[in-house]
């Protein structure tokens, strides 16, 4: 009888802990119905997107938002300043970070998106001055810090 209470107690002690083991070992992935598109991975069922990209999937391009005309005003480092400055952004077929940036002593300005809301305006030298620069999207407003450099010096733009 003795001998029997203990061989029950072990089956016991035995069948609780593979349970314990198999139920607490039991964690569902969470990525494995998740698709990320665009270079995403997945991070506890959420994508995390590659720059340039966003939405729940990462199906949507971040370059996008910005596609449109925008009236800039701010001053530059000469003292100048500017009321209603027309700005227009548009697509560059290079890549999905990049886009263009016209406005009326600069034309075709390239620039990157960096993260979230950021860009930088790519290094270019147009007609004797290069341009470099940064920015960033809030909403409907386009603010820009813009190096305007030329033999006689850097002029810098304040502009949203």
């Amino acid at each position: 009888m003795k001998n029997l209470k203990s061989i029950l107690l072990a089956s016991l002690l035995t069948i609780g802990t593979f349970a314990s083991v198999v139920f607490s070992s039991c964690n569902p992935d969470a990525c494995k119905d998740v698709v990320c598109a665009n270079g995403g991975n997945c991070n506890d069922g959420s994508c995390a997107c590659a720059v340039g990209y966003e939405g729940s999937r990462c199906e949507t391009e971040s370059r996008t938002k910005l596609y449109g005309t925008f009236l800039l005003s701010g001053t530059d480092s000469d003292g100048d300043t500017y009321t209603n400055l027309s700005t227009i952004v548009s697509a560059s077929a290079t890549s999905p970070t990049k886009f263009l940036l016209n406005f009326a002593s600069a034309s075709n300005l390239t620039c990157t998106m960096t993260s979230g809301n950021s860009f930088t305006i790519d290094n270019i030298t147009l007609s004797g001055f290069t341009y470099t620069g940064s920015g960033t999207y809030t909403g409907t407003t386009l603010t820009l810090i813009m190096n305007e450099t030329d033999a006689t010096g850097t002029v810098i733009y304040n502009l949203a």
